[in-house]
């Protein structure tokens, strides 16, 4: 019994390590994208400020981010752990038959979507910000029309950023999105002064363009020889895991759609203000939890696989201790060091010190939610998605 006890704690740390590991692995990636997206924020910030162009280009962004949100947020939650337990049972080419499958429907599908999307832009733009002057709502149709393009793009790259993370593989996946923000950085610099605010829109296509080559690549350089039918039960069975993810994602992920709808009748820059704030505490929240919410639920399912719900709640555990260790001490920080931090950032150009100090008074709200909130919420809604619960 003492050997099984010394065992156990021995493959435990051995599997911690390999966590943290991992995590350090996607941590790194997400600084140096962090660094690439700070520069392209402090252009946006010098160029634009807070005034009517970025409160148009905040509207218009919200539109293809809460569709990525809704159907994409569930995918990788369904997909690693049916992957893993494939590899782990020795059957790697029925594995990467589900991805050629998954591949296909989710490229097709967002493609449609995409472009219902672009031919519907001002629709959408009717019921999602009603209170827009018509000079602002013109404007922010034509960044949307741009914008929704880049759809069918972030799917391949969540899918394939997920598949590369099943394959223990986290570096360029967390590294992606700098490549995508050096590209954004490029578009605004050449663009700037012929195109003006499109050239927010453009810069964003750009940016999920180049997060999904660095992704599929390696995807495809592996291939599969052929696809799974739809009628597969395993497809089915995650068909119908999915489902109520994309349901209540519409209701749980509507928050920034009713944001947009009443700050639509906001005065000119007050949009800004939370937007510029949200940049910032998604961006450490990114770097914070991306390292241990990427990193632990391929953990998560393994162990889950190998040794049952037993493996699945030391993983959970083991998370939840990394997290509290990180968020807290984060916390404190960032709330103490708010105002100057904004000005060292941003304060330059078009943002006026005014703006500084309305941004950081929204953002001691959002950096509790962005960050301690979501990172616990997320590793306790991966253990319900590998349990298939």
């Amino acid at each position: 019994m003492g050997s099984m006890d010394s065992e156990k704690i021995r493959e435990d740390k051995s599997n911690n390590k390999s966590v943290a590991r991992s995590a350090f692995n996607v941590t790194v990636g997400t600084i140096l994208n962090l660094v690439a997206g700070v520069v392209g924020q402090i252009l946006i910030a010098a160029f634009f400020g807070a005034g009517i162009e970025m409160d148009v280009y905040l509207t218009a962004l919200v539109v293809p981010t809460y569709i990525q949100a809704v159907l994409l947020g569930g995918l990788s939650f369904v997909f690693i752990p049916e992957f893993i337990r494939a590899t782990k049972e020795d059957r790697e080419e029925s594995a990467w038959e589900l991805v050629g499958t998954f591949f296909w429907l989710i490229l097709g599908a967002l493609t449609i979507l995409a472009l219902v999307g672009f031919a519907l832009s001002n629709s959408i733009l009717d019921v999602t910000a009603p209170g827009l002057s018509a000079d602002k709502k013109a404007l922010a149709v034509s960044v949307l029309r741009i914008m929704i393009l880049s759809v069918p793009f972030s799917g391949l790259a969540t899918f394939a950023g997920g598949i590369q993370n099943a394959r223990r593989r986290f570096f360029w996946p967390a590294f992606a999105p700098a490549i995508g923000s050096v590209g954004n950085v490029i578009v605004l610099l050449l663009l700037y002064s012929k195109f003006g605010l499109l050239t927010l829109g453009w810069g964003f296509l750009v940016s999920e363009i180049l997060r999904a080559g660095l992704n599929v690549f390696p995807v495809l350089r592996h291939g599969w020889s052929k696809r799974t039918p739809l009628r597969d039960p395993r497809i089915l069975e995650m068909f119908k895991l999915i489902a109520p993810f994309i349901l209540f994602g519409v209701i749980t992920r509507s928050t920034d759609l009713f944001e947009r709808f009443f700050a639509s009748n906001l005065p000119d820059g007050d949009l800004s203000y939370i937007g510029y704030a949200r940049k910032i505490a998604t961006s450490f929240g990114s770097v914070l939890r991306s390292g241990v919410i990427v990193a632990i639920f391929p953990a998560m399912a393994a162990a889950f696989v190998e040794r049952g719900k037993a493996g699945l709640v030391d993983r959970i555990e083991f998370g939840i201790k990394v997290t509290l260790a990180t968020t807290i001490p984060a916390l404190a920080l960032i709330n103490a060091l708010s105002v100057p931090l904004i000005m060292v950032l941003y304060e330059r150009g078009e943002f006026l010190h005014s703006v500084t100090l309305n941004v950081s008074r929204i953002l001691s709200i959002l950096v509790f939610r962005d960050i301690c909130l979501v990172m616990l919420g997320n590793i306790l809604v991966r253990g319900f998605y590998v349990t298939k619960d």
